[in-house]
């Protein structure tokens, strides 16, 4: 957890002549003011949810569990009464333009796993603001539409350093608290419809796919490809002694015969006896073997032992790729006993994370983010045609098998979100051109966007036609009026 900001300094009284000083106060930017401003609505809301005798899913879902029905009834209340000081500060926060939450300098300083942040609160808070508006809306509509806001905008700043995390969550509440504004459309005034289009317009500023992406690749992979090199370094320092010969690190590049139909010949310089030699395959010297050689990656790899290295035939560089187990475990900040050594080394084999692969799986995931990011402006199906292409002939299994299929998921929401940010304006402006005239099933264009209307007991689908030869139409769809139970949880994360 982001560890609490000192918003106050004392200078330290030094001497009776100090006696009478002022405190100094620690002047904060106004975007960090409003981070700890924040940071101080997450702990109140933390401490509700500590209070309460069952859980805040069991009161917003009472059907759905089965915790006793007085404490449930008795936990809304309290919830209900203690949410409404919460929202009045969030409501302060709504015209923020920028808040800096400093995750991600966090992140690089204390690596990946204090990327939640305060990413379960926000999440906690989004969800709330849409079970109290639904509580209060018929009695006290502009307060639920004020709570709708404070949880949109609250996850937009928190995703304004975007992360995997915070951009997951700014959507998956985002199209939640959507889908309540609409189901009140067919409720509102024209004059509130036109008040809840110009709030929509005046929403912080939220990240970008690409940039949550990136993110991931830096404070995730990144981390622990440094993380695995210091700890390398750290191990050679530890277990080899300073004269000892180093595989590779004491080998230079020095000469390369790479001609057609030829076997390649690569010499090499062990820097600390100035001898040069050559290696071929089939034949050892020193100890050093040259493994295989691959002409159209322009790479070739020696081993020592159980010690393998690349060596970049065009860049004439010499890559240490070989990284002992324990140096994996320490690395990966396991805690393992001799009878858990072999679980573990069993689950990272499974994954590609070997001695001898697990740089390599590193750097394709990394290299695998640089390139989603540029991509995410592609369509739906062309993205998934990419990610196809990208997986021929990878296992599932392999780290790189298990994230690669995410990036498609998460373009289509990006993509399925847009579609219901617009599909929200023009149902709303489609509701005022009718002047509370029932709307037909059938086909409809509104400020020049296609939809399909489908007509349900309490209301109406607004599907853009973008989504209808998709598999779930409704998935990224909204629908205006109280929904139909089934569709309650449509467009989730």
């Amino acid at each position: 957890m982001i560890s609490r900001l000192i918003t106050l300094g004392l200078l330290a009284c030094i001497g009776s002549s100090f006696a009478e000083q002022v405190p100094e106060v620690l002047e904060l930017s106004p975007e960090k003011q409003a981070a700890a401003d924040y940071r101080a609505i997450f702990e109140h809301y933390r401490q509700l949810e500590d209070s309460l005798e069952t859980s805040v899913f069991d009161l917003q879902c009472p059907d759905c569990s089965d915790a006793n029905p007085g404490a449930i009834e008795r936990d809304q209340l309290l919830f209900q009464l203690e949410l409404q000081p919460i929202f009045e500060q969030l409501q302060a926060m709504q015209g923020v333009p920028e808040v800096d939450f400093g995750l991600l300098d966090k992140l690089k300083a204390e690596g990946p796993w204090s990327s939640l942040g305060y990413i379960p609160e926000a999440s906690g808070i989004g969800s709330a603001a849409n079970w109290y508006a639904g509580q209060i809306w018929a009695e006290q509509p502009d307060a639920a539409l004020d709570a709708i806001f404070s949880g949109i905008s609250l996850v937009r700043h928190q995703d304004q350093e975007p992360t995997l995390l915070t951009h997951l969550t700014q959507i998956g509440r985002g199209n939640l608290l959507n889908a309540r504004l609409a189901e009140f459309g067919p409720e509102m005034t024209p004059q509130q419809r036109a008040s809840v289009q110009s709030r929509i317009q005046a929403l912080p500023a939220a990240g970008h796919l690409a940039d949550a992406l990136l993110a991931e690749r830096d404070m995730f992979v990144g981390w622990y490809q440094q993380r695995i090199l210091k700890a390398l370094e750290a191990w050679e320092s530890e277990n080899l002694g300073p004269n000892d010969f180093r595989f590779p690190q004491d080998l230079r590049f020095a000469g390369l015969v790479l001609l057609p139909q030829t076997p390649v010949r690569i010499s090499l310089q062990n820097t600390r006896t100035q001898q040069s030699f050559w290696l071929e395959k089939g034949k050892e010297v020193q100890g050093i073997e040259l493994d295989k050689v691959d002409r159209n990656a322009v790479r070739a790899w020696i081993r020592k032992g159980d010690r393998t290295a690349i060596v970049d035939l065009q860049k004439q560089t010499i890559e240490n790729r070989h990284v002992p187990w324990e140096v994996i475990y320490k690395a990966m900040g396991d805690n393992y006993s001799e009878d858990s050594v072999e679980a573990l080394k069993e689950n990272y084999i499974e994954m590609g994370f070997t001695p001898d692969e697990i740089l390599d799986q590193l750097d394709v995931v990394y290299d695998y983010y640089t390139e989603a990011a540029l991509r995410v402006h592609l369509s739906p199906e062309d993205m998934k045609a990419w990610v196809r292409g990208q997986l021929a002939g990878v296992s599932e299994d392999s780290y790189f098998g298990m994230v690669a299929p995410t990036i498609s998921n998460l373009n289509e929401f990006e993509r399925g979100t847009q579609l219901r940010q617009q599909a929200l304006s023009d149902g709303f402006d489609l509701l005022d051109l009718q002047k509370g005239e029932a709307i037909n099933a059938g086909s409809v264009t509104v400020n020049e966007h296609d939809y399909q209307v489908e007509r349900t007991e309490d209301g109406f689908w607004l599907i853009p036609e973008a989504l209808r030869e998709t598999e779930d139409p409704k998935r990224f769809s909204l629908h205006f009026g109280t929904p139909p139970e089934e569709d309650e949880e449509e467009g989730e994360l």
